[in-house]
């Protein structure tokens, strides 16, 4: 696993920089666009959730491998189509 990588956060107000780790980063983005994080599971039917559970089996990796595997796929379809 990737060592946890600190990053420069410039306070709007202050001006001030500040450290913050990526994990915490990635939750200040969702708290200050008011985003909520989301449990994919809810959004799936058994079939899809089983087919990902066969898929993570056959890759050797976790449902979350998977499931940013086809994320990324779609967003880089995504962009090549709309250039």
């Amino acid at each position: 696993m990737d060592k946890p990588i600190d990053i420069d956060i410039v306070n709007e107000q202050t001006g001030g920089i500040k450290k913050m780790s990526r994990p915490k980063l990635t939750r200040y983005r969702y708290d200050k666009l008011g985003i909520k994080r989301g449990d994919v599971y809810s959004h799936i039917d058994d079939k899809i959730h089983y087919w990902l559970i066969d898929e993570a089996i056959r890759l050797k990796c976790d449902i979350g491998v998977v499931v940013a595997a086809i994320v990324k796929d779609t967003y880089h379809e995504e962009m090549e189509g709309n250039s």
